[in-house]
């Protein structure tokens, strides 16, 4: 067996796993900063409170769901239209990537109304 193989099982339909281990990793790296940027401040100044700034991060999740979300539905879109193109027998399409980019779509753009209504 290829050792490549054992690191990365399916890599073909492996994307929405990837793309939420990738979220939830940026949102540990945003709460990481956002500490070490607290504990700075404290060290300097005495009369500091622990606030995260809610508008960049809802703003940053926005653009990564809206893009992400675009993305894997031209993505699954071109990979039907090649794959039938290609294909002799009919067989039933994979639509697991287009239904996970709409999720995405709708869920940033639930990002954006929560951004506006805390501004």
């Amino acid at each position: 067996m290829d050792p490549f193989s054992q690191i990365f099982p399916n890599p073909t339909n492996n994307y929405p796993n990837l793309f939420i281990q990738l979220v939830i990793s940026l949102l540990i790296l945003y709460l990481g900063i956002s500490v070490v940027n607290y504990l700075t401040k404290k060290r300097t100044d005495e009369s500091v409170s622990f606030g995260l700034d809610m508008k960049n991060l809802l703003g940053l999740f926005f653009k990564i769901f809206i893009w992400s979300g675009f993305g894997f539905v031209l993505s699954n879109i071109i990979y039907l239209a090649l794959l039938g193109s290609m294909q002799q027998k009919q067989s039933d399409p994979d639509w697991t990537n287009l239904s996970f980019g709409i999720i995405l779509i709708f869920i940033g753009l639930g990002m954006k109304s929560a951004k506006k209504r805390l501004i």
